[in-house]
C-alpha cells in the first residue's frame, strides 16, 4: 500500500491510467484499521495491484471534493476514472469482487 505524501501524488493516483484503490482513512478511526488488515491481504493475492491510502485530516479538501467526508471511503479507479466508491468497512473477498467487477 502506497502512503500519500502530497497533494500532487494523490492526483496522481486519481488520474492513474493503472487499475488503482485509493482509500480515504483516518488514524483514530477503527474501522479504518481494519480495512488496513483487508487491504494486506488483497495485496497478497493481488501483487500487481494499485492501492494507495490517503489520511483525510491530511488532504481534507480533496476528501471534501471527492465526498470521502465519513471513512473509510474506498474509490476504484480505471483508466483515469473512479468507476466505484464504497463507503465503510470491506472484507478483503468483497475488494476482490469489487475491483474484479469494476477494474477487470
Amino acid at each position: 500500500m502506497i502512503i500519500v505524501e502530497s497533494l500532487e501524488q494523490a492526483r496522481e493516483a486519481l488520474s492513474s491510467k493503472e487499475k488503482t484503490m485509493i482509500c480515504f482513512m483516518a488514524r483514530w478511526c477503527p474501522p479504518c484499521r481494519m480495512i488496513n488488515l483487508s487491504f494486506e491481504q488483497f495485496e497478497e493475492e493481488n501483487p500487481d495491484a494499485k492501492i494507495y491510502k490517503i489520511d483525510v485530516n491530511e488532504y481534507r479538501d480533496l476528501a471534501k471534493e471527492l465526498e470521502a467526508v465519513s471513512v473509510p471511503v474506498t474509490l476504484f479507479v480505471n483508466n483515469g476514472h473512479i468507476v466505484s466508491t464504497h463507503k465503510g468497512f470491506l472484507e478483503a473477498a468483497e475488494l476482490t469482487k469489487i475491483y474484479n467487477k469494476n477494474i477487470e
